[in-house]
């Protein structure tokens, strides 16, 4: 009688051993993407050990069906999601994008402190600054305002995003700029640092327009130090840019999206 109750009580701890095991992962690799419809997510780029970033279309092979990645999305947040397969990987872009399903719960992608952007103090900073860069308006418009350590050195930076009034990609008028501002303390006085601008001022009749948006903050490159993702918006379509903040100003572009005018 003693195998009968050996194997019901296998059975009945079989769920249990299951749920203990360990979820099956992508070998530490880190994606970065934003959702495109329900359960699909577009590939922005990725960081592999001993590799460090990658662009989206050298990431896609990287997409393995049952694993469970750590996925960065935008609004500062990270979400592990087990992926389903492959949904689209276009061939001339290198985008791709996939399926799955979210597992746990969303989790702050950093220790900083997302603000409210309508603040009559920093307005004002930005819209000094931008006049002093040949930008004309009453007001501006800020889409993101943060606060936070960006290279731990015990003191607090500040990242403010910011338009013209009544963005238009379109106008020739001099109201129409897009910039994203670092603030930081440097001795005795605050040090601002234009990571991106665009001003319709300082560009030539025709030329197009650009409108930065401040997406995520990682650290992409292990120095310590977190580093804007940022989308580059056009009429039809936007490309996305991880921004250093220390040694060289130059982004790197991990992907584009053409979004049909």
């Amino acid at each position: 009688m003693r195998r009968p109750v050996i194997v019901l009580a296998c059975l009945l701890l079989l769920p249990l051993i299951l749920g203990a095991r360990p979820l099956p992962d992508a070998g530490g690799v880190e994606f970065w993407a934003f959702e495109t419809g329900d359960k699909t997510v577009a590939l922005i780029g990725c960081r592999v050990p001993g590799k460090g970033l990658l662009e989206s279309q050298d990431c896609s092979a990287l997409i393995k069906p049952g694993s469970v990645v750590k996925l960065h999305l935008p609004d500062f947040i990270w979400r592990d999601f087990r992926i389903e397969r492959l949904v689209e990987h276009e061939q001339s872009s290198g985008n791709s994008f996939f399926s799955g399903t979210y597992v746990g719960e969303a989790r702050p992608a950093g220790n900083f402190k997302v603000l409210q952007p309508h603040n009559p103090t920093y307005e004002k900073i930005a819209l000094e600054w931008a006049r002093n860069q040949g930008g004309v308006a009453d007001t501006v418009k800020i889409t993101r305002l943060l606060r936070l350590d960006l290279d731990s050195d015990g003191t607090d930076e500040v990242l403010l995003a910011f338009d013209g009034p009544q963005f238009d990609y379109f106008s020739e008028t001099p109201q129409q700029f897009s910039a994203i501002l670092l603030r930081k303390i440097v001795g005795p006085g605050v040090q601002q640092i234009a990571l991106v601008q665009r001003f319709r001022a300082a560009i030539q009749r025709g030329d197009l327009m650009y409108r930065f948006e401040l997406l995520n903050l990682i650290d992409v490159d292990g120095d310590g130090v977190l580093d804007p993702l940022i989308s580059l918006n056009y009429y039809e379509g936007r490309s996305l840019y991880f921004l250093p903040v220390a040694g060289p100003n130059e982004g790197k572009r991990v992907c584009g999206f053409f979004e049909g005018a």
